[in-house]
């Protein structure tokens, strides 16, 4: 079955051309095999997949994006050059198939109302402590990023262990996180794991319930990290 992946490459007031690529995808965290070919003129993005994958067009997004990517990262690492590329749509010509990729995880979205903060209060907490801008930024990078995500999810529970660390010794450092943010120490575990070495630089299988479940656990820690310094601001 043919895919027909449309995307853009960022920013666009660097406009990108680059010679049409072809070659042969698989994903180890899905199985399945396929063909493919890019075509980026103008930073406008194409992408043809055939495959016969009985995996969601949103899990073949995330192989044929890691492609095309490494076409533009290669560009970039030549010219000094940082872009960004994201797919936006697909199309299915053999079935009609056509959607619109939302930019949301959708079990996160749905859980909104557990935040701790409304969107003013996170902000004004956010820009006077800088581990929680960067706490922010990992987590974005963890949605955006699919096949990162666990090193993402992985970091952001380290920078908010780091807040917490006095001596210079992680494993107290991870003990007093826990404690001051009544937080279940196996999920925490479970999130450091998840990223297996994935931050020593080694690719890992990312699968789709896992990526969810590992997001929904770190998202779950960052409430309580957020909880944790408003009430230091109110006890002041």
């Amino acid at each position: 079955m043919k895919y027909i992946f449309t995307g853009k490459v960022y920013p666009e007031r660097a406009n990108i051309t680059l010679p049409e690529v072809k070659g042969e995808v698989g994903a180890n965290d899905a199985d399945f095999k396929g063909t493919i070919k890019v075509s980026i003129i103008v930073s406008q993005v194409n992408i043809e997949l055939d495959s016969d994958s009985k995996y969601s067009p949103t899990d073949l997004k995330n192989t044929v994006e890691m492609f095309a990517h490494t076409m533009v990262d290669t560009y970039g690492y030549l010219k000094g050059y940082s872009y960004s590329l994201e797919i936006t749509s697909v199309y299915i010509p053999q079935t009609g198939y056509f959607e619109v990729f939302g930019a949301e995880v959708v079990k996160i979205t749905q859980d909104e109302k557990n935040r701790p903060l409304n969107y003013q209060d996170t902000l004004q907490l956010a820009l006077k402590n800088p581990e929680l801008y960067m706490v922010l930024k990992d987590l974005r990078d963890a949605i955006k990023k699919p096949l990162d995500t666990f090193f993402h999810c992985r970091r952001v529970a380290e920078t908010i262990m780091n807040h917490f660390m006095k001596s210079g010794n992680k494993a107290k450092g991870w003990k007093d996180t826990i404690k001051a943010l009544a937080f279940n120490e196996d999920e925490i575990n479970e999130i450091k794991t998840a990223a297996g070495d994935q931050r020593h630089g080694t690719y890992g299988s990312v699968a789709g319930e896992k990526r969810v479940d590992i997001m929904m656990k770190t998202w779950k820690i960052v409430d309580k990290f957020i909880e944790y310094l408003k009430s230091q601001e109110i006890d002041k």
